[in-house]
């Protein structure tokens, strides 16, 4: 197998590898831009698998046929570039690239009618440097015009990432791409008019192409990787910070309902205590002002009683605060029986 041969079956595997590459990347949220690729990779891969043919011994009518198809791939294959291109560089579509994509369709039909773009004659092209023969058919005057407007839509794709150097980061490797290809094609057409004695170099051309696409998609990958993970960490930096400060915010809530219900608790109790105290104030001022006038009163008895059933209120107050702030309060049956007289004469006193 000679080295054309080579570099053109390793241009198509090439190609079959981008172009999945293209539709598995480009099916990923967010990157749409690279599901275009895809067709770049196929027609190179094809166009490649064709141009493999031209060093091999075919009959003639084989070699017309040959020739239309690899027309038509070359048409799609510039359609490919131009919906790669708007995609990449999210450029919108314009009328120019609508109508540039209907003729160029239209011409990739037209090079698979017999007659209409390659002629029926035949150029043997020898190339002793490599060692091969090539017997390529010619091209009619439309065909010649076809080769034109393809070489003139492939040309206006390499001028917008001229333009787009500046601001896209992966413009110089695109340029790269189209140039090989622009250059090679040129190449070919002084080949296949028998202007130059040179072997065919556009699959080289195209293997260089989707290698720098390839990479390209490589970087984009890694560097997309690279943005994910710088997330990720910036993501769980402040999960953590945010579960901190809300543990510190709960916490600082259950100290506020703590001393809220401390306040009521003490609100509460003073109030429990404040009723039998200010009983046993009232008692004992009583008592004292009959002191004064040295004669105790007659009901000081009472008084005292009730100065002592008061003290006994506090007490257990005191003790039912005591077992609530132990944890351990013992149950009490709440139900049973109580004097009414007795409770009735202890609010009236």
């Amino acid at each position: 197998m000679n080295f054309p041969s080579v570099v053109c079956i390793l241009a198509a595997h090439v190609g079959v590898m981008v172009a999945l590459l293209g539709l598995g990347f480009g099916s990923a949220p967010g990157w749409g831009r690279y599901r275009a690729l895809a067709g770049v990779g196929l027609t190179a891969a094809v166009y490649s698998t064709l141009d493999a043919l031209w060093t091999s011994h075919v009959s003639t009518e084989v070699r017309f046929a040959l020739a239309g198809a690899q027309g038509g791939v070359t048409a799609l294959q510039v359609i490919a570039w131009q919906a790669y291109v708007s995609a990449h560089l999210r450029l919108p579509k314009t009328s120019f690239d609508r109508v540039g994509t209907v003729a160029l369709a239209v011409i990739a039909a037209l090079w698979l009618v017999p007659g209409l773009m390659v002629s029926h004659a035949l150029a043997v092209v020898v190339v002793p440097a490599v060692g091969v023969t090539y017997r390529l058919p010619g091209s009619t005057l439309a065909g010649s015009a076809a080769g034109a407007v393809e070489t003139l839509f492939l040309g206006l794709q390499l001028l917008r990432y001229v333009r787009a150097r500046r601001d896209n980061p992966d413009a110089w490797t695109h340029i790269l791409a189209l140039g090989a290809i622009f250059v090679c094609g040129v190449n070919d057409s002084l080949v296949w008019c028998e202007k130059l004695r040179s072997p065919l170099l556009l699959s080289l051309g195209f293997l260089v192409a989707v290698g720098a696409l390839g990479s390209s998609l490589a970087r984009a990958f890694v560097a997309s990787a690279r943005q994910v993970d710088h997330l990720s960490r910036s993501l769980e930096r402040l999960v953590a910070e945010r579960t901190e400060a809300l543990v510190a915010a709960e916490a600082a809530l259950f100290r506020t309902e703590k001393m809220a219900a401390l306040g009521q608790l003490a609100a509460g109790v003073a109030h429990e205590i404040n009723n039998p105290a200010a009983a046993i104030e009232a008692n004992l001022a009583y008592l004292r002002d009959g002191i004064d006038t040295g004669q105790l009163p007659t009901d000081a008895r009472e008084c005292v009683d009730e100065s002592l059933q008061a003290i006994a209120r506090i007490t257990r107050i005191v003790l039912q605060l005591l077992d609530s702030g132990r944890a351990a309060a013992r149950a009490r049956n709440g139900n049973g029986s109580a004097s009414v007289r007795a409770a009735v004469n202890e609010a009236l006193a």
